[in-house]
């Protein structure tokens, strides 16, 4: 009674605590590498992470254009209230012009010259000046220049003019009508919004996106034009559908898993309670490894928890054992009894298995990371069920349905005949031996999981038709500079930016946005203002060249009393980070540790190879290719868990051998695991299906369950009694794993379905394989059995 009110009181308290805690997440960078192993992995995380990812663009289209104008206003004013809204913006901000003056107009003339030991010179000939007054008067001549002159009169050389046209640069390909924001054909309204959490927090995301679509249909309630459309874009609503998509697969994977055992157990053991007796210790391992999650972490991925309901079809192997070794032991054995007896054998069991899944627990990926701790707490717990806990529940009077027994007759005769047939055993190594010689040399792996990361059509499709409104910069193909601090990274910066507008000139892209469009280092700036003032004959050519273009010779008065006082500190980008311009600095610089990343976005890359080159020499400069950079950072990780695997066999047959101390039961035990990988993957090579790392962690599963079979076959030799049993076991054990692995198949996250097929497919290899085992044994295991079984007695 205390072993059930134990169980009760833990069962409830763990669903409250996770039923009121769980928080699930569905973030990118928790499958990246968490170490600093990879300038790629730290690259991929801070791109992740950064205020581009946070960005979105809301389109808004009517009848009438007049109207959907006053939509975006009417909806960024609704989003600007919204707490998960840093900004909302239809138009340029009110007050970037100020800004633009505040801190551009002092700080101009060091702006004037990228070389201004070379190039002032020239800059400031009579014969360039003489030009510079000829547009200045052409200026003044138009309507409304009134307001024009007074900038003039301290800027003859048409430094703060340079300084606004390279500002435009940066701006994401927006037009402007009437200080509206629209895209390129003028059609749509647009709004641009930046989110205050990252772009893969769903659990933030998710209540701001619906918030957006109810404030919409708020708007179209309140006005009689039906016309009135919203479209939008953004990294988010694809992280918001996917982890939505996952939920309901979890859902439905829990349903056919519970309702594919449902149906087994009713088959073979005529019994809806012995069914929720088999079923309670992988539930309660899962709810103990999801309490564990939230203590450790506060939160989970949504991943994780999918792939943690698969836990079901391997931690009720051992209360499968349980129950049909209790039900085929003799009068009187009661369910103590039999764990007691079965103890060493699920231990070792559980222990094999756990080692696999702790490959997972041991990698530089948080995610895989996640998901390994979770599949060891869950499977050790249920282990811990089975042994103390079911057995307080499992009537003493439990026996053997017909059905089960009938499948235990037939089984145990198999699997004696092949006992005394042990050639046949050699030979099914053998062709399993001449399957992997032949199909792994066509092996291919494959880095490029792009095909397992399916997005919704329908989403990607309205996400491409509102990025085509706006003139966009390719965001999967970047040159990214690191530096060691600001000034070093400015400095760089204006060399990338210098070489990239010559490979612009030769027809290697189309054009760049750069932070050196806004901000030059400091040095180049001083050596711009060192060089003006430094310049005797400077005021007498300005006042000469725009005398001969009918200004007045005291015109400029202004400018020279500038010249002739103490040059103003250099512009930083603390100060453009405090102003308006800060939404365009924020998607240029990257948070990266003690690193200081720029990024320079590219648009109509022609050819990358005369962009590599272009760059080549500049310290830490890189021309940043994601897709084939995330292809890398999972190469590296599919060899690293294929070196584990390795690793992690060697450890387990050292576990075999402390428990057999023999090398014949400890190679036959592990035999059978072996010969399902080697199999598995020269099937796959045969097929010509390329093995990815889906297909590398799905390979550590079925080795940690393949040695369970293994373990109990041997087992099974040395006990013959109870062969009937443990063949049985193996059986249910093999349907209950393929019954849930193949609801991960009905995924429709490809991924999951990508292990639910595979590790499916190898866990029935492992079943039809565990008999090999016995091909090791030294005692014939038609001998040992040639006196009945429990099933047979």
């Amino acid at each position: 009674m205390t072993i059930r009110i134990v169980l009760a009181a833990a069962a409830a308290g763990m669903l409250a605590f996770a039923a009121s805690q769980l928080s699930l997440r569905t973030d990118v960078t928790h499958f990246l590498p968490e170490q600093a192993a990879s300038e790629a992995g730290i690259l991929t995380k801070a791109l992740a992470e950064a205020e581009l990812t946070r960005g979105m663009v809301l389109s808004i289209a009517a009848n009438d254009p007049v109207r959907a104008h006053a939509a975006a206003r009417e909806l960024a004013a609704v989003l600007l209230a919204h707490p998960e809204v840093a900004w909302a913006r239809t138009g340029p901000a009110r007050e970037l012009a100020d800004d633009l003056y505040e801190l551009y107009f002092p700080a101009r003339l060091g702006f004037l010259s990228e070389d201004p030991e070379h190039e002032l010179t020239a800059l400031t000939s009579v014969q360039q000046l003489g030009e510079q007054a000829r547009q200045l008067r052409a200026r003044l001549a138009l309507p409304g220049a009134s307001a024009f002159a007074g900038l003039a009169s301290r800027d003859p050389l048409g430094a703060f003019e340079r300084i606004i046209a390279r500002v435009r640069t940066t701006s994401p390909g927006l037009r402007i009508e009437a200080d509206q924001f629209v895209s390129l054909d003028g059609q749509h309204a647009l709004v641009l919004v930046q989110t205050r959490p990252p772009a893969f927090d769903t659990s933030r995301q998710a209540p701001l996106l619906a918030s957006i679509d109810s404030a919409f249909e708020r708007l179209r309630e309140q006005q009689l034009d039906d016309g009135l459309r919203l479209e939008a874009s953004g990294i988010n609503r694809f992280a918001v559908r996917i982890e939505q998509k996952i939920r309901s697969d979890t859902l439905r994977i829990v349903v056919v898993s519970l309702g594919g055992l449902a149906v087994l157990f009713m088959v073979f053991f005529r019994s809806p309670a012995m069914f929720g007796l088999a079923i309670l210790p992988p539930l309660m391992g899962i709810l103990a490894a999801i309490c564990l999650g939230i203590l450790v972490q506060g939160d989970l991925d949504v991943l994780t928890l999918a792939f943690g309901a698969s836990l079901t079809g391997v931690a009720i192997d051992y209360a499968i054992h349980l129950v049909n070794h209790h039900a085929f032991a003799a009068d009187g054995t009661s369910a103590t009894e039999t764990a007691r007896r079965l103890r060493p054998t699920l231990g070792l069991g559980a222990l094999t298995t756990m080692a696999s899944f702790a490959g997972l627990a041991l990698t530089d990926f948080p995610g895989f990371r996640e998901m390994g701790l979770f599949s060891v707490v869950g499977i050790a717990v249920a282990l811990v069920v089975t042994l103390w806990g079911v057995p307080a529940l499992l009537h003493r009077e439990w026996k053997v349905s017909a059905p089960a027994e009938r499948a235990a007759r037939g089984l145990t005769r198999g699997a004696e005949a092949l006992g005394r047939h042990r050639p046949v055993l050699i030979a099914a190594l053998g062709l399993c031996l001449v399957v992997a010689a032949v199909g792994l040399p066509r092996l291919r792996w494959s880095n490029d999981l792009r095909g397992l990361s399916q997005l919704d059509p329908e989403l990607l499709a309205e996400d491409e038709r509102v990025r085509g409104r706006l003139s966009q910069f390719d965001t999967s193909r970047l040159v990214v500079l690191r530096a060691p601090d600001e000034n070093t990274a400015l400095a760089r910066n204006h060399e990338l930016s210098a070489r990239l507008e010559q490979a612009r000139i030769r027809g290697a892209l189309e054009g760049t946005r750069s932070l050196d469009a806004l901000l030059w280092p400091a040095d180049l700036q001083r050596r711009n203002q060192a060089g003006l003032r430094r310049d005797s004959g400077l005021i007498d050519r300005v006042r000469q060249a725009f005398k001969a273009e009918g200004f007045r010779e005291d015109a400029f008065d202004p400018f020279f009393a500038d010249l002739q006082q103490d040059p103003p500190q250099p512009l930083s980008l603390a100060a453009l980070r405090a102003s308006s311009l800060a939404p365009l600095v924020d998607s240029l610089v990257i948070e990266a540790g003690d690193e200081f990343v720029l990024v320079t976005y590219l648009r109509g890359v022609r050819s990358e190879e005369e962009i590599a080159q272009a760059i080549a020499g500049i310290p830490g400069a890189s021309l940043f290719d994601h897709t084939a950079l995330i292809d890398g950072l999972f190469g590296e990780f599919r060899a690293t868990t294929l070196r584990q695997m390795a690793v992690g066999s060697v450890l387990v047959v050292l576990v075999l051998a402390f428990r057999y101390r023999r090398w014949r039961p400890t190679l036959a035990a592990f035999l059978p695991s072996v010969m399902a990988a080697l199999l598995l993957l020269g099937l796959l090579g045969l097929h010509g299906t390329p093995a990815n790392l889906l297909h590398a962690v799905s390979l550590l599963l079925v080795m940690g369950m393949g040695v369970d079979y293994g373990i109990f076959m041997v087992d099974a030799a040395e006990d013959p009694v109870s062969l009937g049993a443990t063949l049985l076991s193996l059986l249910l054990s093999c349907l209950t794993t393929v019954f849930v692995f193949g609801a991960l198949a009905l995924s429709s996250h490809p991924a999951l379905r990508a292990i639910g097929v595979t590790t499916g497919l190898g866990v029935a290899l492992s079943f039809l394989l565990a008999p090999t085992a016995w091909a090791l044994l030294a005692a014939p295991v038609a001998a040992a059995g040639a006196g009945g079984s429990e099933a047979s007695s």
